[in-house]
């Protein structure tokens, strides 16, 4: 009968990885299956050794008491050394804090006379801070005026009783008119104007579109911005409702078609025009025209 088991000689030179089981020579370092390290010891004799290493068997000579109760008796000790050191600095505490309030009695001795000594404390007269004062600097508001340059004058002005007050144009002057002279003849007829102010849709532009007012007395001349130009594209004559006409002023002469003026009053509008429409103003216009102004809207028969 043939053995075929492991000789003693075969284990000494082979063994068997501990983490897939192959058999492998015991002096090559890593597994060739699974290329781990060889652990020839198990994990329980690697321990064993290292706590035979680190805390040897009693002898029967050694003191019979346990590791862990020394470790406890020292622990109890370094207790109290710390709460002695800790009770003797309250002491000192406390003798520092009484050394300094602590005043000795004066013996009394019969028959003997004795000296007095009466320490008045000096009167310090209070300070007084003066108080602190921060200066600002003045405030100032500066308003700035913007000069216009005068509108040149073109000659030969218009006649007043000419600038008929129309629904689609001003006198001989078309709305939509890009005559560069026109502002220039308006200024000859009845001088610079008082004030120029920009155009919105308040004075009757569309919301895109930009434009300047030029107040000839009572007479305000809208003016559009176009690309070839300003453009005639409406007008306004108007007083105020407790104001009255200026003699001196031509702009107020300024009649319609059928013979309106500003000093005209609701009868005669009535016998001018065929029909009269009373409305009333929603929105604030000007300054001249409140919201709830009666607004008279007139038509004449062709």
């Amino acid at each position: 009968m043939t053995d075929t088991g492991t000789t003693s000689e075969q284990h000494a030179t082979k063994g068997r990885c501990l983490w897939c089981g192959a058999e492998r020579p015991v002096d090559v370092d890593l597994c060739p299956t699974c290329e781990h390290s060889w652990i020839d010891a198990t994990i329980d004799e690697a321990r064993a050794g290292q706590l035979e290493a680190a805390r040897p068997a009693l002898q029967p000579s050694d003191d019979a008491k346990l590791p862990y109760l020394r470790r406890r008796w020292l622990l109890i000790s370094l207790l109290f050394a710390v709460a002695a050191v800790y009770g003797a600095v309250l002491v000192l505490d406390n003798n520092d804090a009484t050394s300094g309030t602590t005043v000795a009695a004066t013996p009394t001795i019969p028959g003997a006379t004795q000296e007095s000594t009466t320490t008045t404390a000096g009167t310090v007269a209070p300070t007084t801070a003066p108080p602190l004062t921060t200066t600002l600097p003045p405030t100032t508001t500066s308003t700035t005026t913007t000069t216009l340059p005068p509108i040149a004058v073109v000659e030969p002005g218009f006649d007043p009783a000419d600038l008929t007050l129309g629904a689609f144009a001003l006198g001989p002057i078309s709305f939509g008119s890009s005559d560069p002279a026109v502002v220039g003849r308006l200024a000859a007829t009845f001088g610079q104007p008082s004030a120029i102010l920009p155009a919105g849709e308040n004075w009757g532009l569309c919301e895109n579109e930009t434009g300047r007012v030029l107040e000839f007395g009572y007479l305000s001349v809208i003016m559009r911005d176009t690309e070839d130009g300003e453009q005639l594209v409406g007008y306004r004559q108007r007083i105020k409702l407790d104001g009255a006409l200026s003699p001196s002023d031509s702009s107020g002469e300024l009649r319609t078609i059928s013979g309106l003026t500003l000093a005209n009053n609701l009868s005669d509008v009535t016998q001018l025009y065929s029909r009269v429409v009373t409305a009333e103003l929603a929105t604030q216009q000007d300054e001249t025209l409140p919201p709830g102004s009666p607004i008279y809207i007139v038509q004449r028969s062709s």
